[in-house]
């Protein structure tokens, strides 16, 4: 009735790719109580760690997670489990099974999965990688390219790491000293038209959350603060085109709904370079279509 996402975390030992026969039935166990728990819940994401490579090649490591989601799969459809989503999420460590491409090869595999990318632990993995708002442009065009998401589920915290990647969470205040900036991210965000559903991980959730919920709504350009614009436009040859408006927030809850939008064809192309200044044609028909 409050219209709040719910998403979970499974049990943080989690390994797709034990050695142990034991510990990969674990796994499954842990996983399949997550999906049971997820479902009475209603949790649209179970966000879980795949693994860790044990000394193996990555691409061994891999083989054996894939088997073992299989059997996951098979035990869920005997307990008559069927409405859940599972999570992988990247990982800190470079031990770690999870980097972005892993992560983006369990879910292009699997039915019932979606990435979760924990741009900290990129960050910490990569000893640094995040340093501008370009620098998030592969992660986001390697989901693009191999997935099909509408709203990209996501971890964000300032991280300190060391030479085998994640060490320990810090608060926003201590960006500048361990890094990412969280408005890198924003404004990548912003620029592209991504959705995105960012958790706040720092040691701070409830102040920190907050903050970066005020850091995006100062970033917003002010095109997309209008609440409208005086009148659509007008053309002889139009594209027609169904938008939706969804987590928009200075748009209210009762008016965001499907709506029709037309563009003049032989003028598509310019759309995405114009006086708007907006970056992409999807943006633009946001921007312009505030009044519904």
């Amino acid at each position: 009735d409050l219209d709040v996402l719910v998403s979970m975390h499974a049990p943080y030992y989690i390994n797709l790719c034990a050695k142990e026969a034991k510990k990969l039935e674990k796994s499954i166990g842990h996983l399949i109580s997550a999906a049971r728990a997820g479902e009475w819940m209603g949790a649209y994401r179970l966000v879980f760690h795949p693994g860790a490579y044990l000394n193996r090649k990555p691409e061994k490591a891999m083989e054996i997670s894939k088997n073992t989601v299989k059997k996951l799969f098979e035990e869920l459809e005997a307990e008559g489990i069927e409405d859940f989503t599972f999570a992988p999420e990247t990982t800190g460590k470079r031990t770690q099974l999870g980097n972005v491409g892993e992560v983006v090869e369990l879910c292009a595999t699997f039915d019932h999965f979606e990435a979760t990318i924990d741009f900290a632990h990129v960050h910490a993995r990569g000893r640094g990688f995040l340093t501008k708002k370009e620098d998030y442009n592969c992660i986001f065009s390697t989901i693009e390219d191999h997935l099909d998401i509408d709203i990209l589920h996501c971890h964000f915290t300032t991280i300190e790491y060391g030479q085998g990647g994640e060490v320990k969470h810090h608060t926003l205040d201590e960006s500048d000293e361990y890094g990412p900036n969280v408005k890198d991210l924003l404004a990548n965000v912003i620029d592209n038209g991504w959705k995105a559903n960012i958790i706040c991980e720092t040691p701070l959730r409830d102040i920190d959350s907050l903050k970066m919920k005020k850091k995006y709504e100062s970033m917003i350009p002010e095109l997309m603060k209008k609440p409208y614009f005086d009148e659509m436009p007008s053309f002889n040859e139009v594209l027609l085109l169904d938008v939706i408006i969804l987590n928009t927030p200075f748009v209210p809850v009762e008016k965001r709904a499907n709506f029709k939008v037309f563009l003049e064809k032989k003028t598509f192309s310019n759309f995405k370079n114009n006086s708007f200044g907006c970056s992409s044609l999807k943006f633009w028909t946001k921007a312009i279509n505030l009044k519904i």
